[in-house]
């Protein structure tokens, strides 16, 4: 499950830092489950990072968290091409995103 309190921990993580990254990639695959405030944290983490001017991919999705993250909009917040199976497809998908940006 995605709980709060370790999207909180993360969220004070990048907070933190200084130098902001281009591209931020949320390796989900052992999120089985997602709840109301699990998804508030993936929001407020989206939000920063788009604030910082941060891309945010999202891989391995299972399908509890991806029907919830679809149903809220958030997939469409991030854009649906940056919500990836795996982790190789994230990967090139940021390689794609940093080629836009660089």
């Amino acid at each position: 499950m995605l709980f709060f309190g370790a999207a909180s921990k993360f969220k004070d993580a990048l907070h933190s830092t200084d130098n902001k990254p281009q591209v931020l990639i949320l390796h989900m695959r052992d999120v089985l489950a997602a709840d109301a405030t699990g998804l508030r944290a993936l929001e407020d983490i989206v939000d920063k990072a788009r604030a910082d001017g941060t891309a945010v991919l999202l891989s391995g999705v299972r399908s509890q968290p991806r029907e919830v993250i679809e149903r809220s909009g958030l997939a469409d917040k991030i854009g649906r091409e940056n919500v990836c199976d795996a982790i190789d497809d994230a990967l090139e998908r940021a390689r794609v995103v940093m080629g836009a940006t660089a």
